[in-house]
């Protein structure tokens, strides 16, 4: 009998805190391509996912007004992409329209990463929490609920 503990490999993420400008944005946008790359995901997983984090940043920048910049982390699960983007400031007001207008100038941010993940969650406590996921492919007999932990 063999009485070796069943490991697992950690679970590869990564999390990173950026100040509140757009500067940030060019950054995040190339650590996150290049991690999720890594995780042998489809490119349209890669960019999709890309984009919903920068949406999330760049309401951080416009509206949070927080001190400590925003932190962004991104996990590869074996069936999605789990990913948490929180500010700590005053952000998003709960109950805030969500613009539908896709020719809109502003505003169109949560609609596309309501459009392009699976699952998207917000927390609104002492800043913003927005968490999203975006699954590696169908799941057989449903969809269930995983939203980041």
């Amino acid at each position: 009998m063999d009485s070796s503990p069943d490991l697992k490999p950690p679970t590869p993420r990564f999390e990173i805190r950026l100040p509140l400008d757009a500067a940030s944005l060019s950054l995040v946008r190339v650590l996150t391509r290049t991690f999720l790359r890594q995780g042998d995901l489809e490119e349209d997983v890669v960019e999709d996912v890309v984009l919903c984090i920068q949406e999330a940043c760049k309401n951080a920048i416009r509206f949070s007004r927080s001190r400590r910049g925003v932190v962004v982390r991104v996990q590869l699960d074996d069936d999605a992409v789990c990913v948490m983007v929180r500010d700590e400031g005053v952000g998003l007001q709960r109950g805030a329209p969500v613009a539908t207008d896709p020719l809109a100038e502003h505003g169109r941010g949560l609609s596309i990463i309501g459009s392009l993940m699976d699952e998207l969650s917000f927390a609104i406590d002492d800043g913003t929490e927005v968490r999203m996921v975006k699954r590696r492919g169908p799941i057989p007999g449903g969809t269930p609920s995983r939203l980041c932990a």
